[in-house]
């Protein structure tokens, strides 16, 4: 059974995670309905539209285009370009 303590929460949230899942969804969506463009293209793209100056903790553009590539994968496209 769980029981909470009295501590609280002792650190602040993620101020981008929205933002990041948010980046990470629409890549992912792109990438899936555009496969013969190469996900290095659709990552950088998504982060012109989607970031300004003020966003902090945005997710690495390597990391997306992995994972553009793998969610393509795991759909079943086999004919992308990494």
């Amino acid at each position: 059974m769980y029981t909470s303590s009295l501590n609280g929460h002792t650190h602040p949230a993620d101020p981008g995670a929205y933002k990041k899942s948010k980046i990470r969804t629409k890549a992912k969506q792109i990438g899936l309905s555009d496969v013969h463009r190469p996900a290095a293209e659709i990552v950088e793209t998504v982060m012109k539209e989607m970031v300004t100056e003020d966003d902090v903790c945005l997710p690495r553009m390597d990391n997306l285009t992995r994972a553009v590539n793998l969610h393509r994968q795991k759909m079943g496209h086999k004919n992308h370009v990494t």
